[in-house]
């Protein structure tokens, strides 16, 4: 579902800044027309870019659900505590936490614990808060979430809602940089997660889930790639995600194309995958312990 707002958002952005574009030069010479020209691809690249970040990117609640499909079971000792809150003081930490306790938050949810649900949503609304988003999780959401609590589909309809909420938010104030820290924490969160489960179950299908992650991966790059441009506090994230790439890079896979498919009542996209992309237990461990690298330095 942030997926679905990042690609809105960006295809907008490219397509303002397109329109200035036309505009502002709209008298110039002919010695700047191919500048034009190259300029106005560039930013077709980047809407094209954000049409594949749309359907690539899993959403928390897509990835959580994943997991339980593929056989998982749950597991709350993996998560982030919620005493790790008080160490959050930078809005970029803040930001990049909102996101990880988002994938713990809709992890707890698709397994139905309650007690967990209740904790980590209110560490969502706390981080949300000192992020100015206190719209997202308000107290009718709140409310509205508390009393849906052991209706799955109900509550993880509100939690997709609240984050819907707040990248809005994020969006009309251009402070999209954090809306890209939500998302990369939460991918993070996703997969390790999923690596961490992958310990204890040998299921075939849970480690075709953890390989096809080399594709969002690379969505997820150009993504944050485009705004560090402008926001210094994504370069070291847009590093961790490179150093984390080198190791997919690394994944050989058979012929075969990625597909998606969207469930028009959930409006959830979900990457299926005709080629078989060969993950060894050997780079599984690497990428768990990187991924647990990265992971553990952002709830510190």
């Amino acid at each position: 579902m942030l997926g679905a707002r990042i690609m809105k958002k960006l295809k907008f952005i490219s397509s303002f800044f397109l329109l200035v574009f036309t505009f502002f030069f709209l008298g110039c010479t002919e010695d700047k027309e191919s500048e034009k020209k190259e300029d106005k691809e560039i930013l077709h690249h980047n809407v094209e870019e954000a049409k594949s970040i749309f359907y690539m990117l899993p959403s928390p609640i897509e990835t959580a659900s994943l997991l339980q499909k593929a056989g998982a079971k749950y597991d709350g000792s993996i998560l982030n505590p919620v005493i790790n809150i008080s160490r959050y003081e930078l809005a970029s930490m803040k930001a990049l936490n909102l996101g990880i306790y988002g994938s713990d938050l809709s992890y707890a949810g698709v397994f139905d614990q309650t007690q967990e649900i209740m904790f980590y949503l209110s560490s969502c609304k706390q981080l949300a808060d000192g992020l100015g988003l206190e719209n997202a999780f308000n107290v009718h959401t709140m409310q509205r979430m508390e009393e849906n609590v052991n209706n799955k589909d109900s509550l993880l309809q509100l939690i997709s809602d609240s984050y819907w909420m707040a990248d809005s938010y994020l969006e009309e104030n251009e402070r999209s940089n954090l809306s890209a820290l939500i998302i990369s924490g939460g991918w993070v969160e996703g997969l390790y997660i999923a690596t961490k489960l992958a310990e204890t179950n040998t299921n075939e299908a849970l480690l075709a889930r953890i390989a096809e992650q080399k594709l969002s991966l690379s969505h997820l790059l150009s993504m944050v790639e485009t705004y560090k441009e402008n926001h210094a506090d994504l370069n070291d994230v847009y590093s961790d995600l490179i150093e984390i790439n080198t190791i997919f890079d690394k994944i050989k896979s058979e012929k075969g194309s990625f597909e998606t498919s969207k469930d028009s009542e959930t409006g959830i996209t979900t990457i299926s995958s005709s080629a078989k992309l060969i993950l060894s237990k050997e780079l599984l461990q690497e990428i768990s312990i990187k991924i647990e690298s990265i992971r553990n330095r952002y709830i510190q």
